[in-house]
């Protein structure tokens, strides 16, 4: 009966140590939507080239078909659903975005290194040809690290049917454009104390957050640079998302109309880079 106990015991230490020093997950990625089910495929699958190990959709007033794409990543489990079903008003998007933030670094503690919270029309990368799982190993001292736009327009497409932008978006505005400036952060979740902005995330004392040349940083601005991480942001998408979607947004928030986004995306259209286009990784 001795014999039988002590192996037991030899059995429960031994579940208990595999269960304490399981490594933790690389990276997730977490981001809220609304009507943007044709570029959900794209944006998935191409995050999790990029070494993702699970990606935490929240869904704002969807009315879209997005169950029918999100099916068989919620099946296979790299992909957390939520509905997040509050107000998305300018006067509350900021809270509601962050409260999803929140939600989110609260479930994902203890479970993964790091989580990068963008958008789904934001594609991030490593212009080096690397995963972004491998390039943040460059980043070990650091707690949260910030990077940068690279704005697109529609790049004079009218309609992208099976939402393929990262082969088919290929102007940007130059890198000095003013927006370019504007960071999206990856975080180390254990270190995130609070979100006062979806830009960047209030952090524990003593926390370090850098611009992807380890230079410290504060804030959701940062000189631009995008030689080693880059967030490639297709911000109006194509022309039928611009006018029917992007418009209809802006208009009821902040009275821009189509003619204004139309005029912005002039300035999005001026330089040729394709960088994404047959990307690949060493």
């Amino acid at each position: 009966m001795n014999f039988i106990v002590s192996f037991v015991l030899i059995l429960s230490m031994c579940a208990f140590t595999y269960a304490k020093e399981k490594p933790k997950d690389k990276l997730y990625v977490c981001a809220i939507f609304n009507n943007e089910a044709r570029f959900l495929n794209e944006w998935i699958e191409f995050h999790i080239q990029q070494g993702v190990d699970k990606i935490y959709l929240y869904n704002n007033h969807s009315t879209d078909d997005y169950p029918k794409v999100l099916y068989k990543y919620i099946r296979s489990g790299i992909v957390h659903f939520r509905q997040w079903p509050y107000k998305n008003d300018s006067a509350n998007w900021t809270k509601t975005q962050c409260d999803c933030y929140m939600d989110c670094i609260k479930k994902v503690k203890g479970k993964v290194e790091w989580v990068a919270f963008i958008d789904t029309d934001e594609f991030l990368f490593s212009p080096l040809h690397k995963r972004v799982c491998d390039v943040l190993d460059w980043y070990a001292d650091a707690d949260a690290v910030g990077v940068n736009w690279v704005m697109y327009g529609t790049s004079n497409v009218e309609y992208l049917g099976d939402g393929r932008m990262t082969q088919n978006m290929t102007y940007r505005a130059p890198l000095e454009y003013e927006a370019n400036k504007h960071i999206k952060t990856i975080v180390r979740p254990d270190r995130v104390q609070g979100c006062e902005n979806p830009h960047y995330f209030l952090m524990k004392n003593n926390s370090k957050v850098v611009n992807e040349n380890n230079e410290n940083i504060s804030g959701c601005f940062s000189k631009h640079s995008s030689e080693i991480l880059r967030i490639n942001h297709y911000w109006l998408r194509d022309k039928h998302f611009m006018i029917n979607e992007k418009a209809r947004r802006r208009g009821a928030w902040y009275e821009e109309t189509v003619k204004s986004l139309m005029v912005a995306d002039l300035q999005l259209n001026q330089v040729y880079d394709p960088i994404l286009k047959g990307f690949v990784f060493d």
